[in-house]
């Protein structure tokens, strides 16, 4: 309300809703909302509250300020200073409604159990670029065979590839490279020469590398989640959507050692000024400096395990 309004932004959300094959007279009803509200600086509990007054909590604003706050989460920096502030907003549907809470990071382990109920190759293949190069879903969606570097890196193909995230797909326009390991690399290649669709030249605007949308992949991996039974109150963990595999991929970073500043420019993020709001702090990581400091005590077969096993 009197906010400027974010152009980029709203293009970027008119087409995720389009992703759900949305009505055009549902998406225009939406969008009034959207120039409405202000932009993502209102995005908290206090000015939600004061918005929906006098519209009605069954109204179709409140599913607007849903469906905002679901883009969101999906499209903002994981180290975003709005992201904890966006994920706590909730909808008082009755007395003692809880507010969600960030969740937890899934670990190695169950990323490794859920890649095998992934029902094919090229969705693999997604899951694996997503946790390798922290991608949003809307980059990994809207690659192109040429945002790899594979001129140069099949003369070396035991070293890492390279993969340019254009500033067209990049949040913000903020474009970047990321490192892929060589052996996903090899899988993506051979991939591209005997599986990836070809009905459409690369060159296409609305060729999709992967053959699927933003929809398709989200019920992809929803239906793996569901079918290896990994959700449970042991795990403590509420859901995996592609926004969880770039989260992962983060707090991968942040175990192995990499400085926040590195982090940043791997994800593509404007600032790290609240970075330690929202990044998780790994044990491993804490009980590493402890035993540095104060010598070392036996060390679990969990902790090897980790040290052992590579992510997926």
């Amino acid at each position: 309300m009197g906010q400027e309004i974010n152009y980029y932004e709203r293009d970027q959300f008119i087409s995720w809703l389009k992703s759900f094959e949305l009505k055009d007279s549902t998406i225009k009803n939406y969008m009034f909302y959207y120039d409405s509200f202000g932009g993502i600086e209102n995005m908290n509990q206090q000015f939600i509250d004061k918005y929906l007054q006098g519209r009605g909590r069954k109204s179709i604003a409140i599913f607007f300020i849903k469906n905002y706050q679901q883009f969101l989460l999906e499209f903002l920096d994981p180290m975003s200073q709005y992201y904890p502030t966006v994920r706590m907003v909730f909808f008082r549907k009755s007395k003692g409604t809880k507010i969600r809470k960030l969740p937890n990071v899934p670990s190695k382990e169950i990323m490794q159990e859920l890649y095998k109920y992934l029902p094919d190759k090229t969705s693999k293949l997604m899951f694996a670029l997503s946790c390798e190069a922290g991608l949003r879903v809307s980059e990994l969606i809207h690659l192109k065979p040429f945002n790899f570097n594979w001129k140069t890196w099949v003369n070396d193909s035991k070293d890492y590839g390279e993969l340019k995230i254009p500033f067209d797909i990049a949040k913000g326009g903020k474009g970047r490279i990321v490192l892929i390991p060589a052996d996903l690399m090899k899988q993506i290649y051979f991939w591209m020469r005997d599986e990836s669709p070809k009905d459409k030249a690369v060159t296409d605007s609305d060729f999709k590398f992967w053959g699927m949308s933003i929809k398709k992949w989200r019920k992809i991996l929803r239906k793996a989640v569901e079918d290896s039974g990994i959700i449970s109150q042991d795990s403590g963990l509420e859901s995996i959507t592609p926004h969880t595999l770039r989260h992962f991929f983060a707090t991968e970073k942040l175990n192995d050692g990499f400085e926040l500043i590195e982090i940043k420019d791997l994800l593509g993020h404007a600032s790290v000024s609240t970075t330690q709001i929202y990044t998780h702090v790994s044990k491993k990581k804490i009980k590493e400096k402890y035993k540095k400091t104060y010598g070392d005590n036996e060390e679990s077969e969990s902790t090897e395990e980790i040290k052992e096993n590579p992510s997926t």
